[in-house]
């Protein structure tokens, strides 16, 4: 994959460079931030069983409910600035 900088603010606008990502099969095809509960919602049925069952607040997506917006944990953020800065620096010296 190559990605090109486009932040016009940024000094390496322009710049781009390529990112060989692992081949991984074991997982889905779309990232989840960790820190926010997987499944954080938990259900019982009203049809008897007493079993309960966990759903993730996507899968429960009610039109009137306010769910807190997806969002970044700022340690991870943090340290995603911090490495692409380092990226910046190696292109700077390409």
């Amino acid at each position: 994959m190559t990605l090109k900088f486009v932040d016009t603010s940024s000094d390496v606008v322009g710049k781009s460079l390529k990112l060989t990502l692992p081949e991984v099969t074991e997982f889905p095809d779309f990232l989840v931030e960790r820190s926010s509960s997987w499944e954080r919602y938990v259900i019982k049925y009203k049809n008897g069983a007493t079993e309960t069952h966990q759903y993730s607040p996507w899968e429960l997506y009610d039109a009137d409910t306010q769910l807190e917006q997806p969002h970044i944990d700022n340690d991870i953020k943090d340290r995603l600035l911090h490495a692409l800065a380092k990226l910046k620096l190696s292109l700077d010296k390409a």
